[in-house]
Protein backbone atom coordinates (compact mmCIF):
# COMPACT_ATOMS: atom_id res chain seq x y z
CA UNK A 1 0.00 0.00 0.00
CA UNK A 2 1.82 3.47 -1.30
CA UNK A 3 -0.69 6.00 0.66
CA UNK A 4 0.07 9.23 2.52
CA UNK A 5 -1.64 12.16 3.79
CA UNK A 6 -0.10 15.38 3.92
CA UNK A 7 -1.71 17.86 6.54
CA UNK A 8 -1.28 21.73 6.10
CA UNK A 9 -0.88 23.77 9.33
CA UNK A 10 -0.29 27.47 10.22
CA UNK A 11 -1.60 30.25 11.44
CA UNK A 12 -4.70 32.37 9.75
CA UNK A 13 -3.77 34.15 6.98
CA UNK A 14 -0.22 32.25 6.48
CA UNK A 15 -0.88 30.99 2.74
CA UNK A 16 -2.10 27.20 3.42
CA UNK A 17 -5.13 27.00 1.38
CA UNK A 18 -2.98 29.42 -1.58
CA UNK A 19 -0.32 26.53 -1.31
CA UNK A 20 -2.41 23.81 -1.63
CA UNK A 21 -4.22 25.22 -4.97
CA UNK A 22 -1.02 26.32 -5.94
CA UNK A 23 0.86 22.63 -5.75
CA UNK A 24 -2.49 21.48 -8.27
CA UNK A 25 -0.90 21.71 -11.78
CA UNK A 26 -4.56 21.56 -13.05
CA UNK A 27 -7.19 24.69 -12.33
CA UNK A 28 -10.52 24.26 -13.03
CA UNK A 29 -13.42 26.25 -10.99
CA UNK A 30 -14.07 23.06 -9.52
CA UNK A 31 -11.03 22.74 -7.96
CA UNK A 32 -11.80 21.88 -4.17
CA UNK A 33 -9.16 24.30 -2.59
CA UNK A 34 -10.61 27.15 -4.29
CA UNK A 35 -11.55 28.75 -0.82
CA UNK A 36 -10.07 31.40 0.76
CA UNK A 37 -10.43 31.18 3.84
CA UNK A 38 -10.70 27.41 5.41
CA UNK A 39 -13.17 27.16 8.13
CA UNK A 40 -12.63 23.98 10.82
CA UNK A 41 -10.08 21.47 8.03
CA UNK A 42 -11.16 20.81 4.27
CA UNK A 43 -9.90 16.70 3.36
CA UNK A 44 -9.29 16.41 0.48
CA UNK A 45 -8.72 12.40 -0.39
CA UNK A 46 -6.78 10.98 -3.35
CA UNK A 47 -5.73 14.75 -4.47
CA UNK A 48 -2.09 13.92 -6.09
CA UNK A 49 -1.01 10.63 -7.67
CA UNK A 50 3.11 9.96 -7.88
CA UNK A 51 4.09 9.26 -11.47
CA UNK A 52 7.35 9.03 -12.15
CA UNK A 53 8.82 10.58 -9.04
CA UNK A 54 6.55 12.99 -10.08
CA UNK A 55 3.16 14.46 -7.99
CA UNK A 56 0.24 15.10 -10.44
CA UNK A 57 -3.08 15.48 -10.37
CA UNK A 58 -4.91 12.45 -9.48
CA UNK A 59 -7.82 11.58 -11.82
CA UNK A 60 -10.34 8.93 -10.06
CA UNK A 61 -12.69 9.00 -13.07
CA UNK A 62 -9.53 7.17 -15.28
CA UNK A 63 -9.81 4.36 -12.34
CA UNK A 64 -12.52 1.59 -14.04
CA UNK A 65 -11.85 -1.30 -11.77
CA UNK A 66 -12.11 -1.92 -8.39
CA UNK A 67 -8.51 -2.56 -7.63
CA UNK A 68 -7.33 0.31 -10.50
CA UNK A 69 -5.76 2.36 -7.82
CA UNK A 70 -3.96 -0.45 -5.90
CA UNK A 71 -0.58 0.32 -7.20
CA UNK A 72 -0.65 3.61 -7.37
CA UNK A 73 1.01 5.79 -5.38
CA UNK A 74 -1.78 8.09 -4.10
CA UNK A 75 -1.40 11.36 -1.32
CA UNK A 76 -4.27 12.90 0.16
CA UNK A 77 -4.27 16.22 1.31
CA UNK A 78 -6.24 17.99 4.73
CA UNK A 79 -6.55 21.51 4.93
CA UNK A 80 -6.49 22.93 8.60
CA UNK A 81 -8.71 26.00 9.73
CA UNK A 82 -6.01 28.78 11.22
CA UNK A 83 -8.56 30.21 13.80
CA UNK A 84 -7.65 28.93 17.28
CA UNK A 85 -11.35 27.77 17.54
CA UNK A 86 -11.01 24.99 15.25
CA UNK A 87 -8.42 23.61 17.18
CA UNK A 88 -10.10 21.23 19.19
CA UNK A 89 -10.88 18.72 16.33
CA UNK A 90 -7.44 18.69 14.56
CA UNK A 91 -6.34 15.44 16.99
CA UNK A 92 -8.58 14.08 14.63
CA UNK A 93 -6.27 13.80 11.64
CA UNK A 94 -2.54 14.52 13.58
CA UNK A 95 -1.12 10.63 12.90
CA UNK A 96 2.20 9.41 12.41
CA UNK A 97 1.10 7.97 9.24
CA UNK A 98 1.29 11.85 7.47
CA UNK A 99 3.40 14.26 7.11
CA UNK A 100 2.80 18.11 7.73
CA UNK A 101 3.25 21.26 5.52
CA UNK A 102 3.82 23.88 8.14
CA UNK A 103 3.26 27.53 6.29
CA UNK A 104 4.87 30.37 8.05
CA UNK A 105 4.19 34.18 7.13
CA UNK A 106 7.33 35.46 7.90
CA UNK A 107 6.81 39.00 6.39
CA UNK A 108 5.83 39.30 10.30
CA UNK A 109 8.38 39.26 13.04
CA UNK A 110 8.10 36.41 15.45
CA UNK A 111 7.60 38.22 18.53
CA UNK A 112 4.17 40.12 17.02
CA UNK A 113 1.21 39.10 18.31
CA UNK A 114 -0.76 37.25 15.97
CA UNK A 115 -4.03 38.55 16.48
CA UNK A 116 -2.98 42.74 16.49
CA UNK A 117 -1.58 41.76 13.00
CA UNK A 118 -4.78 40.13 11.27
CA UNK A 119 -7.74 41.10 13.27
CA UNK A 120 -10.34 39.61 10.42
CA UNK A 121 -9.24 36.05 10.61
CA UNK A 122 -7.44 35.38 13.61
CA UNK A 123 -9.32 35.89 16.68
CA UNK A 124 -8.32 34.20 19.96
CA UNK A 125 -9.97 36.67 22.27
CA UNK A 126 -10.76 35.64 25.37
CA UNK A 127 -9.39 32.07 24.59
CA UNK A 128 -6.08 30.47 25.90
CA UNK A 129 -4.52 31.82 23.05
CA UNK A 130 -4.94 35.28 23.35
CA UNK A 131 -1.67 37.39 23.28
CA UNK A 132 0.03 34.40 21.98
CA UNK A 133 3.21 35.59 18.66
CA UNK A 134 4.20 33.62 15.74
CA UNK A 135 6.84 32.05 17.50
CA UNK A 136 4.46 30.72 19.96
CA UNK A 137 2.13 29.32 17.33
CA UNK A 138 4.84 28.00 15.76
CA UNK A 139 6.16 26.38 18.32
CA UNK A 140 3.04 25.02 18.93
CA UNK A 141 2.37 23.06 15.66
CA UNK A 142 5.63 21.74 16.30
CA UNK A 143 5.13 20.43 19.59
CA UNK A 144 1.93 19.49 18.42
CA UNK A 145 3.17 17.30 15.69
CA UNK A 146 5.61 15.63 18.15
CA UNK A 147 3.09 14.93 20.35
CA UNK A 148 1.15 13.06 17.61
CA UNK A 149 3.90 11.53 16.09
CA UNK A 150 6.73 10.68 18.47
CA UNK A 151 7.37 6.99 18.19
CA UNK A 152 9.90 7.17 21.04
CA UNK A 153 13.27 7.24 19.83
CA UNK A 154 14.74 10.10 21.25
CA UNK A 155 17.54 10.25 18.59
CA UNK A 156 17.32 12.67 15.12
CA UNK A 157 15.76 11.23 12.19
CA UNK A 158 16.30 12.35 8.90
CA UNK A 159 13.16 11.06 8.24
CA UNK A 160 11.00 14.38 9.45
CA UNK A 161 7.74 14.23 8.37
CA UNK A 162 7.75 18.17 8.69
CA UNK A 163 7.97 20.29 5.43
CA UNK A 164 8.78 24.45 6.77
CA UNK A 165 6.77 26.55 3.81
CA UNK A 166 8.11 30.38 4.63
CA UNK A 167 5.58 32.51 2.51
CA UNK A 168 5.84 35.89 1.66
CA UNK A 169 9.21 35.66 1.78
CA UNK A 170 10.30 39.18 0.73
CA UNK A 171 10.22 40.21 4.11
CA UNK A 172 12.13 36.78 5.49
CA UNK A 173 13.95 37.12 8.58
CA UNK A 174 15.99 34.48 10.65
CA UNK A 175 14.08 31.81 11.79
CA UNK A 176 16.26 31.51 15.35
CA UNK A 177 17.69 28.10 16.58
CA UNK A 178 15.62 27.50 20.01
CA UNK A 179 12.45 27.28 17.83
CA UNK A 180 13.51 24.54 16.17
CA UNK A 181 12.84 21.30 18.25
CA UNK A 182 14.77 17.76 17.52
CA UNK A 183 14.26 15.69 14.52
CA UNK A 184 11.46 17.81 13.40
CA UNK A 185 12.71 20.28 10.77
CA UNK A 186 15.58 20.12 8.34
CA UNK A 187 17.31 22.64 5.90
CA UNK A 188 16.70 19.98 2.80
CA UNK A 189 12.91 20.45 3.72
CA UNK A 190 12.92 24.34 3.84
CA UNK A 191 11.43 26.36 1.36
CA UNK A 192 10.44 30.24 0.67
CA UNK A 193 7.67 30.37 -1.63
CA UNK A 194 5.47 33.34 -2.44
CA UNK A 195 2.02 32.42 -3.70
CA UNK A 196 -0.03 35.61 -4.88
CA UNK A 197 -3.61 34.81 -4.84
CA UNK A 198 -4.95 36.75 -7.87
CA UNK A 199 -1.82 36.57 -10.42
CA UNK A 200 -0.08 33.47 -12.28
CA UNK A 201 2.89 32.40 -10.67
CA UNK A 202 6.24 33.83 -12.25
CA UNK A 203 9.15 31.26 -13.63
CA UNK A 204 10.82 32.18 -10.11
CA UNK A 205 7.71 31.34 -8.16
CA UNK A 206 6.61 28.04 -9.94
CA UNK A 207 10.77 26.96 -9.65
CA UNK A 208 9.66 26.85 -5.57
CA UNK A 209 6.47 25.21 -5.81
CA UNK A 210 7.89 22.26 -8.06
CA UNK A 211 10.94 22.18 -5.28
CA UNK A 212 8.20 21.68 -2.91
CA UNK A 213 5.89 18.85 -4.88
CA UNK A 214 9.52 17.32 -5.09
CA UNK A 215 9.77 17.38 -1.15
CA UNK A 216 6.61 16.16 -0.84
CA UNK A 217 7.23 12.34 -2.95
CA UNK A 218 10.48 12.38 -0.67
CA UNK A 219 9.28 12.63 2.36
CA UNK A 220 5.94 10.51 1.67
CA UNK A 221 8.05 7.77 0.05
CA UNK A 222 10.10 8.06 3.64
CA UNK A 223 6.98 7.45 5.94
CA UNK A 224 7.51 4.63 7.28
CA UNK A 225 4.11 2.73 6.27
CA UNK A 226 5.12 3.62 2.38
CA UNK A 227 4.89 0.61 0.49
CA UNK A 228 3.63 -1.33 3.74
CA UNK A 229 2.07 -4.89 2.63
CA UNK A 230 -1.18 -5.38 3.62
CA UNK A 231 -3.96 -7.75 2.80
CA UNK A 232 -5.51 -7.55 -0.49
CA UNK A 233 -9.07 -7.51 1.29
CA UNK A 234 -7.73 -4.39 3.00
CA UNK A 235 -7.98 -2.54 -0.15
CA UNK A 236 -11.63 -3.79 -1.16
CA UNK A 237 -12.55 -2.79 2.55
CA UNK A 238 -10.74 1.12 1.19
CA UNK A 239 -12.88 1.12 -1.66
CA UNK A 240 -15.64 -0.27 -0.26
CA UNK A 241 -15.75 3.19 2.21
CA UNK A 242 -15.20 5.30 -0.68
CA UNK A 243 -18.30 3.26 -2.33
CA UNK A 244 -20.45 4.06 0.68
CA UNK A 245 -19.47 7.63 1.18
CA UNK A 246 -20.32 8.41 -2.88
CA UNK A 247 -23.81 6.79 -1.58
CA UNK A 248 -23.88 9.57 0.94
CA UNK A 249 -23.37 7.15 4.32
CA UNK A 250 -21.91 8.60 7.01
CA UNK A 251 -21.28 5.66 9.73
CA UNK A 252 -21.11 1.57 9.08
CA UNK A 253 -21.90 -0.26 12.29
CA UNK A 254 -19.50 -3.22 12.84
CA UNK A 255 -22.32 -5.77 12.08
CA UNK A 256 -23.04 -4.65 9.05
CA UNK A 257 -19.46 -4.91 7.66
CA UNK A 258 -19.23 -8.15 8.82
CA UNK A 259 -22.24 -9.72 7.35
CA UNK A 260 -21.11 -8.61 3.89
CA UNK A 261 -20.20 -11.31 1.64
CA UNK A 262 -16.62 -9.72 0.70
CA UNK A 263 -15.69 -9.65 4.78
CA UNK A 264 -17.17 -12.84 5.99
CA UNK A 265 -13.96 -14.59 5.63
CA UNK A 266 -12.58 -12.16 8.31
CA UNK A 267 -12.35 -13.25 11.94
CA UNK A 268 -12.93 -10.36 15.18
CA UNK A 269 -9.20 -9.76 15.45
CA UNK A 270 -8.12 -9.34 11.69
CA UNK A 271 -10.98 -6.95 11.59
CA UNK A 272 -10.05 -4.67 14.46
CA UNK A 273 -6.70 -4.66 13.00
CA UNK A 274 -8.01 -3.67 9.68
CA UNK A 275 -10.12 -0.67 11.34
CA UNK A 276 -7.23 -0.03 13.41
CA UNK A 277 -5.04 0.56 10.28
CA UNK A 278 -7.32 2.54 8.22
CA UNK A 279 -8.37 4.99 11.44
CA UNK A 280 -4.49 5.49 11.34
CA UNK A 281 -4.25 6.56 8.20
CA UNK A 282 -7.53 8.91 8.36
CA UNK A 283 -9.70 7.27 6.37
CA UNK A 284 -11.78 6.21 9.17
CA UNK A 285 -12.50 7.13 12.34
CA UNK A 286 -12.99 4.13 14.79
CA UNK A 287 -12.03 3.28 18.65
CA UNK A 288 -12.69 -0.14 19.52
CA UNK A 289 -13.46 -0.23 23.00
CA UNK A 290 -16.77 -0.25 24.81
CA UNK A 291 -19.81 2.01 23.76
CA UNK A 292 -17.65 3.01 20.64
CA UNK A 293 -16.60 -0.18 19.12
CA UNK A 294 -19.77 -1.10 16.93
CA UNK A 295 -19.77 1.91 15.12
CA UNK A 296 -17.65 3.07 12.61
CA UNK A 297 -17.52 6.50 10.86
CA UNK A 298 -16.67 6.32 7.35
CA UNK A 299 -17.37 10.27 6.44
CA UNK A 300 -14.45 11.59 8.34
CA UNK A 301 -15.48 15.26 6.78
CA UNK A 302 -19.00 15.27 7.62
CA UNK A 303 -18.26 14.09 11.82
CA UNK A 304 -15.89 17.01 11.74
CA UNK A 305 -18.32 19.30 10.02
CA UNK A 306 -20.64 18.42 13.26
CA UNK A 307 -18.51 19.41 15.43
CA UNK A 308 -17.21 22.43 13.10
CA UNK A 309 -20.95 23.78 13.20
CA UNK A 310 -20.29 23.95 17.25
CA UNK A 311 -16.89 24.94 17.63
CA UNK A 312 -17.02 27.90 15.40
CA UNK A 313 -15.61 30.95 14.98
CA UNK A 314 -17.42 33.66 15.90
CA UNK A 315 -16.83 35.34 11.86
CA UNK A 316 -18.98 32.62 10.95
CA UNK A 317 -21.25 32.40 13.47
CA UNK A 318 -24.46 34.43 12.06
CA UNK A 319 -26.05 32.05 10.58
CA UNK A 320 -26.43 30.39 14.13
CA UNK A 321 -26.35 34.07 16.22
CA UNK A 322 -29.91 34.67 14.54
CA UNK A 323 -31.86 31.58 15.69
CA UNK A 324 -30.31 30.95 18.95
CA UNK A 325 -31.20 32.97 21.59
CA UNK A 326 -28.05 31.38 23.86
CA UNK A 327 -25.66 31.51 21.30
CA UNK A 328 -23.54 34.22 22.89
CA UNK A 329 -23.86 32.68 26.40
CA UNK A 330 -22.64 29.50 24.96
CA UNK A 331 -19.60 31.32 23.25
CA UNK A 332 -18.80 32.89 26.31
CA UNK A 333 -19.17 29.87 28.94
CA UNK A 334 -19.09 26.39 26.78
CA UNK A 335 -22.60 25.11 27.86
CA UNK A 336 -25.20 24.50 25.54
CA UNK A 337 -28.21 22.61 26.16
CA UNK A 338 -29.64 19.50 24.00
CA UNK A 339 -32.14 21.81 22.47
CA UNK A 340 -29.93 24.55 20.93
CA UNK A 341 -27.41 21.84 19.69
CA UNK A 342 -30.55 20.82 17.73
CA UNK A 343 -31.37 23.83 16.64
CA UNK A 344 -27.52 24.63 15.11
CA UNK A 345 -27.68 21.15 13.82
CA UNK A 346 -30.92 21.57 11.88
CA UNK A 347 -33.53 19.50 13.81
CA UNK A 348 -33.96 17.29 10.18
CA UNK A 349 -30.32 16.97 9.82
CA UNK A 350 -28.05 13.83 9.54
CA UNK A 351 -26.76 14.79 13.18
CA UNK A 352 -29.74 14.55 14.70
CA UNK A 353 -30.60 11.16 13.24
CA UNK A 354 -26.75 9.95 14.31
CA UNK A 355 -26.58 12.10 17.26
CA UNK A 356 -26.63 9.01 20.06
CA UNK A 357 -23.33 7.75 17.81
CA UNK A 358 -21.95 11.13 17.24
CA UNK A 359 -22.15 12.49 20.71
CA UNK A 360 -20.21 9.62 22.72
CA UNK A 361 -17.38 9.78 19.82
CA UNK A 362 -16.89 13.28 20.70
CA UNK A 363 -17.08 12.61 24.42
CA UNK A 364 -13.76 9.71 23.70
CA UNK A 365 -11.71 12.72 21.60
CA UNK A 366 -12.78 15.64 24.75
CA UNK A 367 -14.65 17.21 22.84
CA UNK A 368 -17.70 18.26 25.30
CA UNK A 369 -18.94 16.25 28.00
CA UNK A 370 -22.20 15.87 29.19
CA UNK A 371 -23.57 17.62 32.02
CA UNK A 372 -27.15 16.37 33.28
CA UNK A 373 -28.92 18.74 35.37
CA UNK A 374 -32.37 19.12 37.29
CA UNK A 375 -34.87 22.30 36.47
CA UNK A 376 -38.53 22.96 38.07
CA UNK A 377 -40.89 22.52 35.42
CA UNK A 378 -44.03 25.67 35.27
CA UNK A 379 -46.45 23.43 34.97
CA UNK A 380 -46.38 21.76 38.33
CA UNK A 381 -44.78 23.11 41.32
CA UNK A 382 -41.81 21.11 43.07
CA UNK A 383 -41.85 18.91 39.96
CA UNK A 384 -38.51 18.44 38.26
CA UNK A 385 -37.06 17.07 34.81
CA UNK A 386 -34.11 16.12 33.53
CA UNK A 387 -32.57 19.03 31.34
CA UNK A 388 -29.18 17.71 29.17
CA UNK A 389 -26.21 20.33 28.69
CA UNK A 390 -23.08 19.78 27.08
CA UNK A 391 -20.01 21.72 28.28
CA UNK A 392 -17.35 22.32 25.56
CA UNK A 393 -14.20 23.02 27.57
CA UNK A 394 -12.20 24.61 24.28
CA UNK A 395 -15.30 27.24 23.93
CA UNK A 396 -14.76 28.67 27.20
CA UNK A 397 -13.19 32.04 27.59
CA UNK A 398 -14.69 33.14 30.73
CA UNK A 399 -11.42 34.54 32.97
CA UNK A 400 -10.42 32.80 36.46
CA UNK A 401 -10.13 36.15 38.16
CA UNK A 402 -9.10 37.26 41.62
CA UNK A 403 -13.09 37.26 42.94
CA UNK A 404 -13.38 33.67 41.67
CA UNK A 405 -9.91 32.54 43.51
CA UNK A 406 -12.03 33.54 47.06
CA UNK A 407 -13.18 29.79 46.54
CA UNK A 408 -10.18 28.37 47.97
CA UNK A 409 -9.38 30.76 50.74
CA UNK A 410 -10.28 30.28 54.32
CA UNK A 411 -9.92 26.45 53.87
CA UNK A 412 -7.92 23.81 54.13
CA UNK A 413 -6.33 22.74 50.90
CA UNK A 414 -3.34 20.69 49.81
CA UNK A 415 -0.49 21.79 48.04
CA UNK A 416 -0.41 21.63 44.74
CA UNK A 417 0.39 18.35 42.68
CA UNK A 418 1.56 19.11 39.15
CA UNK A 419 1.66 17.24 35.55
CA UNK A 420 4.91 18.49 33.81
CA UNK A 421 4.68 18.40 29.95
CA UNK A 422 7.63 19.92 28.74
CA UNK A 423 7.99 19.60 24.93
CA UNK A 424 4.44 18.95 24.66
CA UNK A 425 1.47 21.73 24.27
CA UNK A 426 -0.72 21.09 27.45
CA UNK A 427 -4.23 22.48 26.61
CA UNK A 428 -5.65 19.78 24.32
CA UNK A 429 -4.66 17.34 27.53
CA UNK A 430 -6.57 19.94 29.77
CA UNK A 431 -9.85 20.13 27.80
CA UNK A 432 -9.60 15.83 27.29
CA UNK A 433 -8.87 15.91 31.10
CA UNK A 434 -12.32 18.26 31.89
CA UNK A 435 -14.29 16.35 30.14
CA UNK A 436 -13.62 12.78 31.36
CA UNK A 437 -14.13 14.29 35.01
CA UNK A 438 -17.48 14.87 34.37
CA UNK A 439 -17.68 11.07 34.18
CA UNK A 440 -16.82 10.80 37.79
CA UNK A 441 -17.47 13.66 39.59
CA UNK A 442 -20.32 16.41 39.66
CA UNK A 443 -19.06 20.08 39.02
CA UNK A 444 -18.95 22.55 42.15
CA UNK A 445 -20.86 24.88 40.80
CA UNK A 446 -22.46 25.73 36.83
CA UNK A 447 -20.10 29.27 37.31
CA UNK A 448 -17.12 27.61 38.36
CA UNK A 449 -15.79 26.33 35.04
CA UNK A 450 -13.41 28.69 33.45
CA UNK A 451 -11.08 28.66 30.70
CA UNK A 452 -7.78 27.73 32.34
CA UNK A 453 -9.90 26.13 35.38
CA UNK A 454 -12.48 23.90 36.48
CA UNK A 455 -14.17 22.51 40.39
CA UNK A 456 -15.53 19.50 41.15
CA UNK A 457 -16.90 17.56 44.17
CA UNK A 458 -16.55 14.36 45.36
CA UNK A 459 -19.40 12.25 46.03
CA UNK A 460 -19.11 12.85 49.97
CA UNK A 461 -18.93 16.79 49.16
CA UNK A 462 -16.44 17.12 51.71
CA UNK A 463 -13.31 17.35 49.43
CA UNK A 464 -13.58 19.57 46.12
CA UNK A 465 -11.24 19.24 43.55
CA UNK A 466 -9.18 21.88 40.58
CA UNK A 467 -8.18 20.91 37.85
CA UNK A 468 -6.37 23.73 36.18
CA UNK A 469 -3.67 24.16 33.44
CA UNK A 470 -1.13 27.11 32.74
CA UNK A 471 1.55 26.74 30.01
CA UNK A 472 3.25 23.73 30.83
CA UNK A 473 1.47 21.64 33.24
CA UNK A 474 -1.58 20.02 34.39
CA UNK A 475 -2.48 21.04 38.12
CA UNK A 476 -4.33 20.06 40.58
CA UNK A 477 -5.41 20.52 43.95
CA UNK A 478 -8.09 19.44 46.55
CA UNK A 479 -9.46 21.79 49.56
CA UNK A 480 -12.54 22.01 51.90
CA UNK A 481 -15.66 23.55 52.00
CA UNK A 482 -14.38 26.10 54.31
CA UNK A 483 -11.98 25.51 57.06
CA UNK A 484 -13.88 23.35 60.12
CA UNK A 485 -13.61 20.01 57.21
CA UNK A 486 -10.68 18.38 58.34
CA UNK A 487 -8.51 17.70 54.88
CA UNK A 488 -8.33 13.68 54.45
CA UNK A 489 -5.30 12.20 52.97
CA UNK A 490 -6.58 8.94 51.84
CA UNK A 491 -9.43 10.59 49.79
CA UNK A 492 -6.76 12.83 48.41
CA UNK A 493 -4.57 10.54 47.29
CA UNK A 494 -7.49 8.28 45.74
CA UNK A 495 -8.32 11.63 43.52
CA UNK A 496 -4.48 11.80 42.40
CA UNK A 497 -4.81 7.96 41.64
CA UNK A 498 -8.43 8.69 39.62
CA UNK A 499 -6.99 11.94 37.80
CA UNK A 500 -3.27 10.11 36.95
CA UNK A 501 -5.77 7.31 35.51
CA UNK A 502 -7.22 9.71 33.04
CA UNK A 503 -4.27 11.24 32.36
CA UNK A 504 -3.14 7.72 31.41
CA UNK A 505 -5.89 7.36 29.18
CA UNK A 506 -5.70 10.88 27.40
CA UNK A 507 -1.62 10.43 26.67
CA UNK A 508 -1.61 6.52 25.75
CA UNK A 509 -3.93 7.31 22.63
CA UNK A 510 -0.77 8.26 20.70
CA UNK A 511 1.20 6.07 18.72
CA UNK A 512 3.45 6.83 21.93
CA UNK A 513 2.75 7.97 25.52
CA UNK A 514 3.17 11.58 25.60
CA UNK A 515 5.75 11.74 28.42
CA UNK A 516 5.65 13.73 31.60
CA UNK A 517 6.86 14.61 34.85
CA UNK A 518 5.18 14.53 38.73
CA UNK A 519 5.67 17.08 40.79
CA UNK A 520 5.30 19.99 43.18
CA UNK A 521 5.86 23.78 42.90
CA UNK A 522 8.62 25.01 45.47
CA UNK A 523 6.65 27.83 46.62
CA UNK A 524 2.89 27.92 47.70
CA UNK A 525 1.55 29.04 44.51
CA UNK A 526 -2.01 29.73 43.38
CA UNK A 527 -3.93 27.10 41.34
CA UNK A 528 -3.26 28.25 37.58
CA UNK A 529 -0.10 30.15 38.48
CA UNK A 530 2.98 29.37 36.42
CA UNK A 531 5.45 26.97 38.17
CA UNK A 532 7.62 26.35 35.22
CA UNK A 533 10.35 28.05 37.34
CA UNK A 534 10.14 26.22 40.79
CA UNK A 535 9.18 22.82 39.71
CA UNK A 536 10.08 19.98 42.16
CA UNK A 537 10.02 17.10 40.65
CA UNK A 538 8.36 14.83 43.30
CA UNK A 539 10.91 11.81 43.08
CA UNK A 540 13.76 13.66 44.30
CA UNK A 541 11.19 15.33 47.13
CA UNK A 542 10.87 11.17 48.52
CA UNK A 543 14.97 11.64 48.47
CA UNK A 544 14.97 14.11 50.96
CA UNK A 545 16.46 13.56 54.09
CA UNK A 546 15.06 15.55 56.44
CA UNK A 547 11.68 17.73 56.71
CA UNK A 548 12.14 21.95 56.55
CA UNK A 549 15.04 21.99 54.24
CA UNK A 550 16.07 24.37 51.86
CA UNK A 551 15.08 24.53 48.34
CA UNK A 552 16.97 22.94 46.19
CA UNK A 553 15.88 25.13 43.23
CA UNK A 554 17.80 27.63 45.57
CA UNK A 555 21.56 27.69 43.55
CA UNK A 556 23.20 31.23 45.01
CA UNK A 557 23.80 33.45 43.76
CA UNK A 558 20.12 33.89 42.72
CA UNK A 559 17.82 36.19 42.18
CA UNK A 560 15.55 34.09 44.18
CA UNK A 561 14.63 34.35 47.72
CA UNK A 562 16.09 31.43 49.75
CA UNK A 563 13.38 29.19 51.04
CA UNK A 564 12.33 25.80 52.50
CA UNK A 565 9.78 23.57 51.29
CA UNK A 566 7.73 21.42 53.92
CA UNK A 567 8.65 17.81 52.61
CA UNK A 568 6.20 16.42 55.01
CA UNK A 569 3.29 18.15 53.73
CA UNK A 570 4.02 17.39 50.24
CA UNK A 571 4.16 13.65 50.89
CA UNK A 572 1.70 13.16 53.22
CA UNK A 573 -0.90 14.38 51.25
CA UNK A 574 -0.22 12.88 47.62
CA UNK A 575 2.65 10.48 47.90
CA UNK A 576 1.45 6.46 47.16
CA UNK A 577 5.21 5.17 47.62
CA UNK A 578 5.63 2.56 49.85
CA UNK A 579 8.98 3.74 51.37
CA UNK A 580 8.20 7.05 52.15
CA UNK A 581 4.71 6.43 52.99
CA UNK A 582 6.34 4.73 56.22
CA UNK A 583 8.30 7.79 56.70
CA UNK A 584 5.75 10.39 56.40
CA UNK A 585 3.65 8.32 58.44
CA UNK A 586 6.45 7.95 61.53
CA UNK A 587 6.48 11.92 61.05
CA UNK A 588 3.33 13.04 61.24
CA UNK A 589 2.54 10.78 64.18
Amino acid sequence: MRRARGLIVGCAGAGKTTLLRQLQRTQTSHCPCSTETTIGLEIHEDLFEVKDDTLVDFNSKNENTEDGSQDKQIISMTDFAGQVAYYACHQIYLSRRAFYLVVMDLSKGLNEVVHTQDTDRHNPKGSLFHGWAYKDYFLFWLRSIKTYCDDGNKQETTNSPVILIASHHDCLKCLPEEHTLKGLISKTRYYEVECPKEKRLDEHQAEMIENVRKCIVRTARNLSHWGEKIPIIWTIFEHFVKDMKEKTMKILSRNELQRKKEFKSLDEFQISDMLRYFKEIGLIIYFAEDGLQENIIIDVQWFVDAFKNIITDPTHAEPFCERVKEWDIFMKTGRISDQTLVKIWGKNSSYVTQKDIIIPYMEKLGILAIVRTEEATRKKIGATKTRTVYYIPSINKTDFTNKCRKITENVNKTPVLAFSFKTYIPHFFFFRLVALCFSRWEPLRDDLLFKNVAFYKDKGGDQNIAIAVNRTSIQLQVFTPDDTIQLKNDKTKQIRLNIEEMIEDITTTFHHQVLYEVGYPCKNINITDEDENCFLRERNVAELITNKRICPNYVPPSEHEKHDIDRDELLYYWYTGPLVQKIVMETMC
